[in-house]
Formats: C-alpha cells, structure tokens, sequence
C-alpha cells in the first residue's frame, strides 16, 4: 500500500492517515518508507505526523475510551470522568494499559454537547456519563442509568 499511492511530496497527510488504517498506528519502518518515496527527510515526516494529535506511534489497545473534555463536557465533569477513568486504568491519556486492553484518550469536542460528558467507547457513545457508571465502562457492562445508555 504504501509504495502504490506516493506521489512525490504530495498528500502527506492522507497517506499517513491511511497507514494509521492499516496498522492502526505509524510504525517507524512504514515512517522510513514514506520518507524515502517521497523524497522528505524523516525528521519531516515525523513533524507533521507528531503535530496531528489524531496519529499514534504506538498500537492502541483492544478498547478505546475517548472522553470528551471539550466546554461543555468539561463543565459537566469530562475532566474528572478522564482523571477517574485514566486511575482505574492505570495510565494517563494518550497512554495503553501495560496488557493492551486499554487506550485511554481525550478529545476537545465530539459533537454531544448536549449529553455531556460523553465518552466513546469502541465507537459506542455514552452521555451524561457519571464517575459510578466507570465501572461499567471498563468491565464490558453498559452503564445503568438510562442517560448513560449508549447511542
């Protein structure tokens, strides 16, 4: 894939989001490849990839938790909601859990703002989401309260 699509120095970007696709992260090897196929030094390649918040370097966990900590999830609790989840898991945004289950991250706005705070999970949505329904969260269970239902 990555030999098939280069055009010198052109969608940089979109072909680094369609590697992250692939592998579901950048791998360095895939990094080199890019930079020698079109022609930009590596230390370019990786500025811009590192500039993206949304390009990871590392393989992210089996579950994927994004907990919005835009305005209004934020003024809901979406910092706390992040903070709690990131203590039951063990790491910080950004991070995957020491086995791989988890990838924990923080986005500044999905969209819910009406059903804040949200967290994504798996690409399931949960709103209004309290510090009780982490449990549910991270064991596989949905969370009880009707405003936590997935949508």
């Amino acid at each position: 894939m990555i030999a098939a699509n280069l055009k010198p120095r052109l969608h940089l970007i979109a072909l680094l989001q369609d590697l992250q696709e692939e592998f579901g992260y950048l791998p360095e090897f895939a990094l080199r490849i890019v930079a020698e196929k079109t022609g930009r030094p590596l230390i370019s390649v990786y500025g811009v990839a590192t500039f993206y918040k949304m390009f990871r370097f590392k393989p992210k966990g089996r579950q994927h938790l994004s907990v919005c900590v835009g305005t209004a999830c934020h003024v809901r609790g979406g910092a706390q909601v992040a903070e709690e989840l990131g203590k039951k898991l063990g790491i910080r945004p950004g991070e995957t859990s020491a086995d791989g289950e988890f990838t924990l991250e923080t986005v500044n706005c999905l969209g819910c703002c009406a059903i804040g705070p949200v967290v994504v999970k798996d690409g399931r949505y949960h709103g209004q989401v309290s510090l009780k329904e982490l449990e549910a969260l991270t064991s596989g269970r949905e969370p009880a309260s009707p405003a936590g239902r997935a949508r």
